[in-house]
């Protein structure tokens, strides 16, 4: 039996400690505090109008303007990857290449774009806000702690 097995092992010894009847629990006395006003009121960033625009225009209109700037970057590539690395013109290769670099800078262009919308900046706003309310609550917190070290939390 190594080491291990001797100190996990149970035994027939009874291990069992009375606690002393002359130690008395110390209570703590905490004050609650009543809730502090709300001082600032929070709105949105971006007040959402009745747009006549759908959302059907919108990826249409994103479409348009990504489908060049993919294409052209996927030529490129390909283009690159001639010369660099004679990769044929018709192969799967070529393929992988072009269909690769559009899809990259497609989803950039996508996030970017998405970010940058009326809903993105709505959505960035409100993450924005959970995270002053974040700190707030932190601060709140760290002075409750402040409060409990400065003052006696039990009888003597």
């Amino acid at each position: 039996m190594n080491e291990l097995e001797r100190t996990y092992t149970r035994g027939a010894r009874n291990n069992f400690v009375a606690p002393d009847a002359q130690i008395q629990p110390y209570v703590r006395r905490m004050e609650v505090l009543p809730p502090e006003p709300q001082e600032v009121i929070l709105r949105a960033p971006v007040e959402p109008e009745a747009a006549a625009i759908s959302e059907t225009d919108r990826a249409v209109a994103f479409s348009v303007e990504t489908g060049g700037l993919a294409a052209i970057v996927g030529v490129g590539g390909v283009v690159l990857a001639m010369v660099g690395w004679q990769v044929p013109l018709f192969s799967v290769a070529a393929l992988a290449v072009f269909f690769g670099l559009a899809a990259v800078i497609w989803f950039g262009a996508w996030l970017f774009h998405s970010m940058a919308s009326p809903d993105g900046i709505g959505l960035i706003g409100v993450l924005l806000q959970y995270r002053l309310l974040r700190h707030e609550q932190r601060a709140r917190l760290d002075r409750i702690d402040a409060m409990m070290e400065r003052e006696e939390w039990h009888e003597q």
